[in-house]
């Protein structure tokens, strides 16, 4: 049986409209799970309407029991979102930040694949970004693609 890593999703959805944030977590939670993970949504995890501390109790839980935390756009004006940074930071889990990779089609883990194993992955360059190997189409590498 394959071991798929855990990717905890964290961002801004507190004063946020909550459709639009649940379409903006569920967007992010289809780009992990194509690439072959899987995905721990907080938007999935408890009802709508329920007490703050709720929430970021049972969030809280659901990361610590996570590989690596992706983090959405805009997290930065989110207390929560930062906190589940620092969190995801002080267990020295994987950080993986949506601005970084805007042009990218495929992340891993280090250790789920090597960089040496893939020459040429479907016509992208494999690049090592923050501890993870991703793969950017060719002609869009950014700075440090060899």
């Amino acid at each position: 049986m394959e071991i798929k890593n855990k990717i905890y999703i964290s961002g801004p959805i507190t004063g946020l409209d909550y459709e639009k944030a649940k379409a903006t977590f569920d967007a992010a939670e289809r780009r992990i799970t194509k690439n072959g993970f899987i995905a721990v949504n907080p938007m999935n995890l408890l009802p709508n309407g329920l007490p703050y501390k709720s929430y970021m109790m049972t969030d809280i839980i659901a990361l610590i029991q996570c590989d690596a935390i992706f983090m959405l756009e805009g997290y930065e004006n989110s207390e929560g979102a930062k906190l589940e940074l620092h969190i995801a930071e002080s267990l020295d889990m994987h950080v993986i930040y949506e601005s970084e990779l805007k042009d990218l089609t495929f992340v891993t883990m280090k250790g789920k694949i090597s960089k040496g194993e893939i020459e040429d992955f479907e016509d992208k360059t494999v690049i090592e970004v923050e501890n993870a190997f991703v793969a950017v189409p060719n002609g869009n590498q950014k700075d440090g693609a060899e």
